[in-house]
């Protein structure tokens, strides 16, 4: 019968997770260096721990700048309205209109800092 470990594998050569090796799940046999993972652990997958998703208005034209070594950087702030729960508009008396704007900096690098400045414009 197999364990869980034989699912987490890192995929590496010599790294073949069985049931019952050495380096299984819960094990700390091989993780005596800084920032080792035992075998069996997530090793080089690491799950998306969080999504990000903003809608708004772009507050100033994007003006990219360039550096030597060829990257390419886009600073921009991002105006996003509050949106409210029904509910939550009674508590507070905010009346649809009156939302307040949150401002994000943004700060957008390489393919995605060049499709910025090419096609993102203000408002």
């Amino acid at each position: 019968m197999s364990d869980m470990s034989d699912e987490f594998t890192t995929g590496s050569a010599g790294s073949a997770g069985s049931a019952g090796s050495a380096g299984s799940a819960g094990s700390d046999e091989g993780a005596d260096e800084m920032g080792a993972t035992p075998e069996g652990s997530f090793g080089d997958h690491v799950p998306k721990l969080n999504s990000v998703t903003l809608v708004g208005r772009i507050g100033q034209q994007p003006n990219p700048r360039y550096f030597d070594n060829g990257n390419v950087v886009v600073n921009v702030s991002l105006a996003v309205k509050r949106k409210y729960h029904p509910l939550e508009r009674k508590v507070r008396d905010v009346k649809y209109g009156d939302e307040e704007t949150d401002w994000f900096p943004l700060e957008i690098w390489g393919r995605d800092a060049e499709y910025c400045a090419k096609f993102v414009k203000k408002g």
